[in-house]
């Protein structure tokens, strides 16, 4: 573990985990106009891409395109079928739509999407997430957001009180935002 201070307010520390990750703990201290003060640690474990690949996972850009090719029409009684990081984005298209999680979901890829800001988070806080995602008792891993100017970050932005998550599990997630932050929105 290497530990330099950046500034009188900003201390990093980089830990060499095994041999395939690296975790990055920055930790900053700020005092509002009030006086009081705030800590917060962000920490980010980095999974270095194998060296034998030669392209770098992007996100998918035409999101409606890939829901017409999923399987499923996005009604209650035949929701489309999630099988993939790349479909579970493209959610985004069709926010009043019914979705199913096929199988479980490994959104490694996701931590080399937008630059390095990862999955962008379904949803907006004026466009919210309407329809429904049954997580069939699978589970998304490995799912990285990394934009520390937004607020509300996750899965989902903002669900909206007619939208319905369930039976959904999320394990070894990587969200960072500014605030209101949590795996699923």
């Amino acid at each position: 573990t290497a530990t330099r201070r950046l500034c009188d307010n900003v201390k990093a520390s980089i830990t060499a985990g095994t041999s395939t990750t690296i975790t990055l703990t920055v930790t900053t201290s700020s005092v509002d106009t009030a006086g009081l003060t705030t800590n917060r640690t962000i920490t980010t474990t980095l999974t270095p891409r194998d060296p034998d690949e030669t392209t770098v996972p992007t996100a998918p850009e035409n999101l409606a395109e890939l829901l017409t090719e999923m399987t499923g029409s996005g009604t209650p009684g035949n929701p489309y079928i999630i099988t993939n990081v790349e479909e579970l984005q493209a959610m985004d298209a069709e926010r009043d739509a019914h979705y199913k999680l096929g199988n479980d979901i490994d959104a490694s890829d996701t931590q080399y999407w937008n630059n390095g800001s990862g999955f962008k988070p379904v949803a907006t806080y004026s466009n919210r997430f309407e329809g429904s995602l049954d997580g069939d008792g699978k589970t998304i891993s490995n799912l990285h957001i990394n934009n520390e100017s937004k607020n509300v970050r996750g899965l989902f932005s903002t669900i909206s009180p007619g939208g319905k998550v369930h039976r959904l599990s999320m394990v070894d997630v990587n969200i960072s935002g500014n605030r209101w932050v949590g795996a699923l929105g």
